[in-house]
């Protein structure tokens, strides 16, 4: 590697995640680059940090006295910060050994402001709602084009003029069902700082999911995420065009067939006329989504690939409630808003 590779500070929050600190903090302390320095941001934990920070400690630590949420953390860290560039990772994700030096080396092109990754298809946890949502992430994010218009905080980098000059993460996001990282990535656009995708850069994400977990998760990131669509007429045009957040505007599609059909099947017993128009939506609903199910299938087997199939039926519906949701509550939130302003005078 070039004598010109950039010094690293990498910046990880963490709220109560001791546990996965026992792998993440030996990973990265295991990197081939070690031009780096680390910053734990300890956002009000409550769990025994303390000792997994003794055992495994980061060049600094910045503790804060309450838990201000994930996007606070980030600006907190990144205020000490003293590299050229900014990784920001978390807590439950794993670096593999050429991780840090695969980003560094991608730095030494001057063209490169920011960047992000991917997670890996390897998973500690064999539980289906877990592997689904890390094979449909790597999945997502592998059919993804080489320039996005999000951020990626378990792997993203940007340069360190570029993140004085981008206004950090949205605090209030904290407490928006999600959509930090995505709002950041969507400000650096407009910035005119390209996110570069490098599908090559992959690590390992440690979350562990159930079904009912997984399915009130991105219920609630739908909702997130379509409210910061909603905010602007010209956000939400890229919405329609493009896709929602980092996922394609088909997954939309797919949501509402799925959330339609979730109507129909109930009613086949009193209404058999149905079932034609049933049966055309399920085949459809299968045919968008057999690239995926294909993919699962040579990786885990068919009877994973099935099983993906039932969580991601119900996941579509799930988003679909999450998309409804921020849409209906949309003119109540904006007349809120336009209120709030003449209730304070």
């Amino acid at each position: 590697m070039s004598a010109r590779a950039p010094r690293l500070s990498v910046v990880m929050p963490v709220y109560n995640g001791a546990r996965e600190l026992e792998s993440s903090l030996p990973a990265l302390r295991a990197s081939t680059y070690r031009d780096f320095e680390l910053i734990v941001v300890d956002d009000g934990s409550r769990d025994d940090i303390a000792d997994v920070l003794a055992r495994f400690p980061p060049d600094r630590v910045v503790t804060l006295d309450r838990n201000l949420g994930h996007c606070e953390a980030r600006n907190r860290g990144a205020a000490e910060a003293r590299g050229a560039i900014l990784l920001f990772t978390d807590a439950d994700v794993v670096v593999r050994p050429g991780t840090l030096a695969r980003v560094a080396e991608r730095f030494e092109d001057e063209e490169v402001r920011s960047l992000i990754g991917l997670y890996g298809l390897d998973h500690p946890y064999r539980t289906l709602p877990s592997l689904y949502k890390n094979t449909w992430i790597h999945y997502t994010y592998r059919n993804a084009p080489a320039q996005v218009d999000w951020f990626f905080t378990a792997i993203g980098a940007v340069r360190a003029d570029v993140w004085r000059g981008s206004g950090g993460f949205q605090v209030q996001r904290n407490r928006d069902h999600g959509g930090g990282d995505i709002e950041f990535g969507h400000r650096l656009v407009r910035q005119g700082v390209p996110v570069r995708l490098d599908h090559g850069l992959e690590v390992t994400h440690l979350r562990r999911y159930t079904l009912p977990g997984l399915l009130r998760n991105d219920a609630r990131r739908a909702f997130g995420w379509t409210r910061l669509a909603l905010e602007s007429e010209a956000s939400t045009r890229t919405a329609w065009r493009k896709g929602l957040a980092n996922v394609s505007r088909g997954f939309a599609l797919d949501s509402l067939g799925a959330s339609v059909l979730a109507v129909l099947l109930p009613l086949l017993g009193a209404s058999q006329e149905l079932r034609p128009l049933v049966l055309a939506l399920a085949a459809l609903y299968l045919v968008r989504n057999v690239k995926f199910l294909a993919f699962a299938g040579r990786r885990f087997g068919l009877a994973y690939a099935a099983g993906f199939l039932a969580i991601l039926f119900l996941d579509h519906v799930a988003c679909a409630a999450g998309v409804l949701r921020a849409v209906v509550g949309e003119p109540w939130r904006r007349a809120a808003l336009w209120a709030r302003p003449a209730l304070l005078r």
